[in-house]
């Protein structure tokens, strides 16, 4: 896994950030000491490649409300075509802050696709069922400090 990010502060009103984050999926590998895993270690090889997740957002700020909104790309970690496995999230939100007392109001919608076979096996061949998965969040955050 490797791992950048940059953030530009404009000014004491707005900030500007980006990461980007690399993962090779295949090298994870399941240990034990009293069982050498390798059948499912050579599944993970196999089944799962090199990814990359891409994070965006920023922030401005007006008096004492701040506006904030964001978007993630994640990879998909699978090798074969079976299951897509990227993943968008659009955000947006409000903050409010003052010198006891801040609130901050956001919203998450994500979306991803998934391949779904009711059947496994080499002898039924199926077609599989087109899955997309869409959640919308809403978060509040209320803080006190003392």
């Amino acid at each position: 896994r490797a791992m950048g990010n940059i953030a530009f502060i404009i000014g004491k009103v707005a900030l500007i950030s980006a990461d980007y984050e690399y993962i090779d999926y295949s090298k994870a590998e399941l240990k034990g000491y009293d069982y050498g895993f390798y059948n499912e270690n050579a599944a993970i090889k196999s089944k799962y490649e090199k990814s990359q997740n891409i994070r965006v957002g920023g922030e401005y700020k007006l008096g004492q409300l701040a506006f904030r909104a964001g978007y993630s790309f994640f990879g998909s970690p699978f090798a074969s075509g079976v299951n897509d496995g990227k993943k968008n999230y659009y955000t947006g939100g409000l903050g409010y802050r003052d010198k006891n007392f801040f609130v901050d109001l956001a919203y998450v919608y994500s979306s991803s696709k998934e391949d779904y076979y009711l059947y496994r096996s080499e002898n039924v061949q199926v077609n599989p069922v087109k899955n997309k998965y869409i959640t919308n969040n809403v978060l509040l955050t209320i803080g006190l400090r003392y």
